[in-house]
């Protein structure tokens, strides 16, 4: 095991990014500050760039988010409304600038791995900010004066990045001598319990599952799935007699349940309104199935006709992925967004005995895209950062197993394999 550096000025970058969430202009900085740093590692330094890497690392970006963003910026030409003041283009675009910079940048294993360090250092500073500030009477609530408002995180959101993370660490501690991996997961886990965030509870019970399924041989998983019960009966009880658990994660959940199954249709208002939300956007997906209404079309659509099914709704996105992509760019945008995904789930099925980093890509990635019924991310920086960090690590195992077979095939020493393989570097 090796204990790779943290990437010390995407770490600063990160977490202005997490800290200063509203604050336009000091995010405006930070980004324009970490794309002058990446030009002048990558001109003026000249270290640890593979230009080979960088090249099949930047490709893969633009197949996928760049002609989204291409996509989302044609759209306008038929959107069916103009927003007043969206930035929802202005974002994209940002967010574009920065992952080339940020894709380019990790042209090496040693690169990835201090970036991951960075961003779960830097979620770790925002989870602990986040805790402090907000008063434990806001524990688990959401809105304006809920948890995490005070720096503009929303509960949700910030339990997806403590989701996320979670297993990075444990990734972290295994195979990169992460002495604080097991640690740290278990502070973001106890940061997930207090943000209240169901969506984030239930992606780590599917992580939890997932890695369950997935462990080889039934002696492993039988004991794996006589703890899990174990813990289930500890959580259940716990959920039903400590006060705050009952009241933000316990009543909660039973008042989704029986909104979603329609055993009382207004038990819970925020699980009603998200399901309306995805009512509307599937009937316009069925209008306009191959295109859409266009950028911001779900948002402009149903601000003027603010009923869904005779309740009155305001207007927001629908809080699904699948459904935002269906309404606003139809077919064509769920077909951009989805398919290189669905290639990094396949090809890290497939390797995941040969690379042990790719069994973590495959139940972290999945978990994500099954959540995306919840959540949309792209439609913000930091979220968006999540997906980078995990197709980052699914390039660079394939970097790393397409340099094992070269060495293979050549009988390279690892000095060898650096001027062969990344003889064109700049």
């Amino acid at each position: 095991m090796q204990n790779r550096n943290l990437d010390i000025p995407f770490f600063i970058y990160f977490t202005m990014m997490a800290l200063f969430f509203t604050k336009t202009y000091i995010q405006l900085a930070t980004q324009l500050g970490i794309l002058a740093y990446v030009a002048y590692d990558a001109f003026v330094r000249r270290r640890d760039i593979h230009k080979s890497i960088a090249i099949k690392n930047v490709k893969f970006l633009i197949v996928w988010f760049g002609v989204f963003v291409i996509w989302a910026f044609v759209s306008a030409n038929w959107a069916y409304g103009i927003r007043e003041d969206t930035n929802t283009l202005l974002t994209l675009f940002r967010i574009l600038v920065i992952a080339i910079a940020l894709f380019s940048y990790s042209s090496s294993y040693e690169k990835t791995v201090g970036i991951i360090k960075a961003f779960v250092y830097s979620t770790a500073i925002m989870a602990l900010t986040v805790m402090i500030t907000t008063p434990l009477s806001q524990y688990g609530k959401a809105g304006e004066d809920g948890f995490g408002d005070v720096i503009g995180q929303q509960r949700n959101a910030f339990g997806a990045f403590m989701t996320f993370v979670i297993p990075l660490c444990i990734m972290l501690y295994y195979y990169e001598g992460f002495k604080h991996g097991k640690k740290l997961a278990a502070f973001f886990a106890f940061a997930l319990l207090c943000s209240g965030s169901r969506g984030a509870m239930l992606q780590l019970v599917i992580i939890l599952g997932l890695y369950v399924i997935t462990l080889p041989g039934l002696v492993k998983k039988i004991k794996y799935i006589f703890g899990a019960v174990i813990v289930a009966i500890i959580a259940v009880i716990a959920l039903q007699n400590i006060p705050y658990l009952y009241e933000t994660v316990w009543v909660r959940f039973i008042n989704m349940f029986a909104t979603v199954t329609g055993i009382e249709e207004t038990a819970d208002s925020s699980a009603l309104t998200r399901e309306l939300y995805k009512v509307l956007a599937w009937d316009m997906f069925a209008e306009k199935p191959i295109i859409g209404f266009g950028v911001d079309g779900f948002f402009c659509y149903l601000r003027d006709i603010e009923y869904i099914n005779g309740y009155y709704v305001p207007p927001r996105y629908s809080h699904c992925n699948f459904t935002e992509i269906a309404a606003n760019f139809g077919l064509v945008g769920l077909a951009i967004w989805y398919i290189p995904i669905l290639k990094i789930l396949i090809d890290s099925f497939r390797l995941r005995r040969k690379i042990p980093n790719m069994k973590l890509v495959f139940i972290t990635l999945i978990s994500m895209v099954i959540l995306d019924y919840a959540r949309i991310p792209w439609a913000s920086h930091h979220s968006m950062y999540t997906y980078f960090c995990i197709v980052l690590i699914y390039l660079c195992c394939k970097h790393s197993l397409s340099r094992r077979k070269y060495r293979s095939e050549y009988g390279l020493l690892e000095d060898d394999i650096n001027e062969h393989l990344y003889s064109d570097s700049i």
